[in-house]
């Protein structure tokens, strides 16, 4: 262990009530092949055991840096972090997951031979409660960057290694973003850099159901929507909204200036965002989207929505008949077309 008033990385995790997995993934940082680093942890109020295993780890190694705060929320303890660093890259963790042990060498290493890369994500694996390993997911590269992040996060954000110069650049976390804080973080960071991801396996990313895209997946894809639009109209107007928008809704959405095809193309992006799985949509939202994306917007935008209410039609059949009878006059609306193609193969 080296300790340095200017370490290369330094590592922001915060942590609330993190208990069940913090040693490992605070182990998996302290044993990383590449040792040049500061970790800091923000504790966020918590109030099981964590502050105690935190003041253990303190303790232990002179590369730990802990800070406390009330219960304010990952926003604040984000900026809070990148206020007190030190290092010239930001590495982002959190508190359930499991860093590989080349992360930081593979990325610092990217980084240090591309000077206009500003953020780098890499391959996750999902692992759930037990740490058995359940899928791999790998994020887009190059040029598919651009198109990848107009309906989603182009990168696992605790996967996320960045050149702090940049993210203070870009205004770090905003608030209003709650539970999609990184993806409109990533959305300003493309207007003045490069974000790119490894190939290789960097985290072992954590599900379970305290996860926040679990917890609170439709506030989360809401906010994605949200930011989203007020990204596309950023980049028309140079004027960024987010200041003058009530809180998160589907009012806020739909007081976002889009043009007509602007509009039906954004929601052609996000439709799948915000609907997949349908259960994220309640029977109060339903009628709402499909208002918001009543718009003529061509035979692709039709056949989006199509596809939209065949999924809403397969997550109400069996307990909501009528809802789901709906669905189906609506879907015959959209595109009769489509829907008599189908009804005819379910007949022969």
């Amino acid at each position: 262990m080296t300790c340095t008033a200017q370490p290369l990385i330094s590592v922001c995790l915060p942590v609330f009530n993190a208990e069940t997995f913090l040693s490992e993934a605070i182990d998996s940082i302290l044993l990383q092949t590449y040792q040049n680093f500061e970790l800091l942890i923000m504790d966020d109020g918590s109030t099981d055991n964590s502050p105690e295993i935190l003041d253990r780890y303190r303790k232990q190694d002179c590369r730990i840096r802990l800070f406390r705060q009330s219960n304010n929320g990952l926003v604040s303890s984000l900026n809070r972090l990148m206020q007190e660093a030190r290092g010239p890259y930001l590495a982002r963790m959190d508190a359930d997951d499991v860093a590989h042990p080349h992360r930081f060498a593979l990325q610092v290493a990217e980084l240090e031979a591309r000077p206009d890369l500003g953020v780098l994500g890499g391959s996750i694996v999902t692992i759930n409660e037990k740490g058995e390993q359940t899928q791999r997911i790998d994020y887009p590269r190059g040029n598919d960057i651009l198109a990848y992040s107009r309906y989603a996060s182009p990168v696992a954000h605790p996967a996320v290694m960045m050149r702090a110069e940049l993210a203070g650049k870009a205004g770090g976390y905003r608030a209003y973003y709650r539970h999609c804080e990184d993806y409109d973080l990533w959305l300003r960071m493309l207007s003045i850099t490069v974000i790119d991801n490894l190939a290789d396996i960097v985290l072992f990313y954590r599900t379970h159901e305290k996860n926040i895209s679990i917890k609170h997946a439709f506030d989360q894809r809401l906010g994605t929507c949200i930011a989203q639009a007020v990204h596309r109209h950023r980049e028309k107007t140079g004027k960024d909204l987010t200041p003058d928008l009530p809180p998160p809704s589907f009012e806020a959405l739909d007081m976002i200036p889009l043009g007509a095809s602007e509009r039906a193309e954004f929601w052609v992006d996000m439709l799948p965002t915000l609907t997949c799985p349908p259960a994220v949509v309640d029977f109060n939202r339903i009628d709402q989207l499909l208002r918001l994306c009543r718009i003529s917007g061509g035979r692709k935008h039709r056949e989006r929505l199509y596809r939209l209410c065949r999924s809403l039609f397969w997550f109400y059949k069996g307990k909501y008949p009528c809802h789901a009878a709906l669905m189906l006059l609506r879907m015959v609306y959209y595109d009769p077309r489509i829907f008599l193609k189908t009804l005819l193969r379910k007949i022969t």
